[in-house]
């Protein structure tokens, strides 16, 4: 899909046929409640960012669909913090007022709960370390993708949904949730610290404490 900036608070995106057709998608039945579609306002907004810088945290976003028969399907996305914001009608679309829970109940739907967060350097990083050992996780692991150093998990199913909330909502106080899929950053990220991320973070931060007192 290609990402078209309008201006700083507007995109545009042109979703194939092609692309509706691999993840099951009907252009006719394009409903917000959908996970399906949930899924790919995600994927639309990775690439938004991704391409154009367009960030959404902490912004309501309004959505308008076009079907283009036999085509595809145009989407824009316009970011704002109140509706009187907008300089469209919002009759015609519908609104997403917080990012956050639509990746929640996206990510919900599945077995695994995942969690991508980024940070400016590996000493933003520390806060969380004793914080997220204290839990288990079925994969921990740190990249690095461009500037950004990428802190990805996926969270055991024994917890809940209160746990993964009370993780998401620590790890926001030091890091930026991302919207980045981690197969997405496995592909594109350089690869620091592979499976078991928190344990090498714990001897990278503590150890050379540890020898210090020694």
């Amino acid at each position: 899909m290609k990402v078209e900036k309008i201006h700083d608070k507007k995109i545009s995106v042109f979703v194939t046929i092609l692309d509706l057709k691999e993840r099951n998608i009907d252009i006719f039945e394009f409903y917000p409640q959908s996970s399906k579609v949930q899924a790919l306002f995600l994927d639309i907004l990775e690439e938004a960012y991704l391409q154009q810088g367009f960030e959404t945290e902490n912004s309501q976003l309004f959505i308008e669909t076009k079907p283009i028969p036999s085509h595809g399907l145009y989407i824009s996305v316009t970011k704002f913090d109140n509706e009187e914001e907008l300089e469209e009608d919002y009759s015609s679309g519908y609104i997403i007022h917080k990012v956050e829970e639509l990746f929640f109940n996206s990510t919900q739907k599945n077995v695994r709960h995942e969690l991508v967060f980024s940070y400016p350097n590996i000493e933003s990083i520390e806060p969380c370390v004793k914080f997220l050992s204290s839990y288990c996780f079925e994969n921990t692991s740190l990249y690095q993708l461009g500037e950004k150093y990428i802190l990805t998990l996926v969270l055991s199913n024994v917890y809940n949904q209160r746990t993964y909330s009370k993780i998401t909502a620590f790890l926001t106080e030091y890091g930026i949730q991302e919207f980045f899929s981690i197969a997405y950053v496995d592909e594109h990220g350089k690869t620091l610290l592979g499976n078991k991320a928190i344990e090498g973070l714990k001897k990278y931060f503590y150890f050379p404490y540890e020898n210090k007192k020694s």
